[in-house]
């Protein structure tokens, strides 16, 4: 066993101590503490040279994009600024911005071209366009789109790229020190930083945790990502729920388990399924509960249930008080939600419901939410 030289010392002088029949250590081994780690502050221009070779502009175009502005050729016009200035145009010359187009941010999730972005900047695309940090550029096509996050993974054909990895819930820190990295055409690599604020806010819905920093999130991030210090994803900036404007200076994000979870399902199976129910529902407010003589608010007060729908068929009523699905205590509206979610479509699970304050015992054979948009 390899012993350090302090402790050495150390050891040497507490023998002494007890052979020579002495009370104690010297003052100076007595008061003698570890000197604490000093915490040094993260490079964010470190963090961000490392992230930015997977950072990418998406670039779309729609049918309604060339009205106002049509497609051209921007070579004759490069050609022209090069030969009044005497420069030489690079021989394999593309234009960097298609006329009329929209511009996202986006992320490389896997070295063989697998990307994640906005679902929203993509709505509507008739091409798509990719290009990487080192001005490579490749049309991409869509493998799967998920409305409810906001994310969208595309695929271009390339391998050995570089690519971000997520990290994990319990690797995430209040407090820790966060990158948001993203492109702001035409300038290129956008970076902002903050700190991790909140850890699973429900700021965006019921069905998806999120995180929350004070890190600037702008038009241009949007799509792209906030990392640790160690350059692994915290968050996926998603467009339609990024507010900044509207928290105090705070913006939300994604978190990594729900992003995570989300395009490795569209890589897989080019969607996410979801259980449906059918209901909508509330918090059980204290005069429900007082009419109903129960003693807590706990559960997901049902105010209506649609025609045709799982809750329909299995009998569940306007009225009725959801307590648990599958024996997981329900006790708000949120979790009834995201339980249900989590659930697999066409699964039949076993719902506890109070009616009239008499308890009830109800099984429902799950639909996919991906089948009912509103």
């Amino acid at each position: 066993m390899t012993i350090s030289r302090k402790k050495s010392s150390l050891l040497a002088a507490s023998m002494a101590a007890v052979l020579l029949g002495t009370s104690g250590l010297s003052p100076a081994y007595a008061q003698s503490d570890p000197t604490p780690d000093i915490v040094k502050p993260m490079n964010v221009a470190a963090v961000a040279a490392r992230v930015a070779p997977a950072i990418v502009t998406v670039e779309t175009r729609s049918a309604d994009d060339g009205a106002e502005f049509p497609l051209f050729d921007q070579r004759a016009l490069f050609e022209e600024f090069a030969k009044q200035f005497g420069m030489k145009m690079p021989k394999h010359f593309r234009s960097p911005f298609l006329a009329g187009s929209r511009a996202a941010t986006g992320f490389v999730v896997s070295d063989d071209g697998y990307i994640a972005t906005n679902a929203t900047a993509i709505d509507g695309a008739t091409s798509i366009r990719v290009t990487l940090e080192n001005g490579l550029m490749f049309d991409a096509t869509v493998v799967g789109i998920d409305d409810m996050t906001d994310i969208a993974v595309l695929k271009i054909d390339a391998d050995n790229l570089a690519s971000l990895e997520f990290a994990k819930p319990q690797d995430m820190e209040l407090g820790e020190p966060i990158v948001v990295v993203g492109t702001n055409a035409p300038t290129g690599t956008a970076v902002s930083t903050g700190v991790l604020a909140t850890i699973g806010d429900d700021t965006g819905g019921a069905l998806f945790d999120l995180v929350q920093t004070d890190a600037t999130v702008g038009i241009g991030t949007t799509g792209g990502v906030m990392v640790d210090g160690d350059g692994k994803v915290v968050g996926v900036n998603a467009m339609h729920v990024s507010s900044g404007s509207e928290a105090g200076g705070t913006n939300v994000a994604l978190s990594a388990k729900v992003a995570a979870n989300v395009i490795a399902n569209l890589i897989d199976d080019g969607r996410v399924d979801r259980g449906f129910l059918g209901v909508s529902i509330a918090p059980v407010g204290d005069d429900v509960a007082i009419a109903l003589g129960m003693e807590t608010t706990l559960g997901a007060f049902v105010t209506d249930v649609a025609a045709g729908t799982p809750a329909d068929a299995a009998g569940l009523r306007k009225g009725d008080i959801v307590i648990s699905v599958d024996g997981q205590d329900v006790k708000a509206p949120r979790d009834l939600t995201r339980l249900v979610a989590s659930k697999q479509p066409g699964a039949k699970v076993v719902i506890q419901i109070l009616r009239a304050a008499q308890p009830r015992t109800l099984e429902v054979v799950l639909g996919n939410r991906a089948d009912h948009k509103a």
